[in-house]
């Protein structure tokens, strides 16, 4: 399993969400299901979103970014709009997180 690290832009808002996969188009799937469940974009309309990414992943699936291993491009449409979405596939096992005190010591 791998983590992959989903950065969508919609309508101005960025939304981001880490998911555990096998692959990058498992890790869509994982993502697109985490979008509705916790209903992280509060004005998308979940059933027009599910149709569009089932058909947009289908058809244009994620791309891989020229010249950057590891990260992919795609888009959804979601109504009038779509959701550009940028995914990165993260290694977080050896990421050390600095605490805010450590933060704010750097500056």
């Amino acid at each position: 399993m791998a983590t992959y690290t989903f950065i969508a832009n919609h309508q101005g808002g960025i939304y981001v969400r880490q998911v555990d996969a096998r692959n990058i188009l498992q890790a869509c799937r994982v993502w697109a299901d985490e979008i509705i469940k916790w209903q992280d974009i509060s004005d998308l309309d979940n059933s027009r979103f599910l149709k569009n990414f089932s058909d947009d992943l289908q058809d244009l699936p994620p791309v891989p970014l020229q010249n950057t291993p590891n990260v992919w491009g795609f888009s959804v449409g979601s109504g009038r709009n779509f959701i550009l979405v940028n995914i990165v596939r993260t290694d977080v096992k050896n990421i050390e997180t600095p605490s805010l005190v450590q933060v704010i010591e750097a500056l």
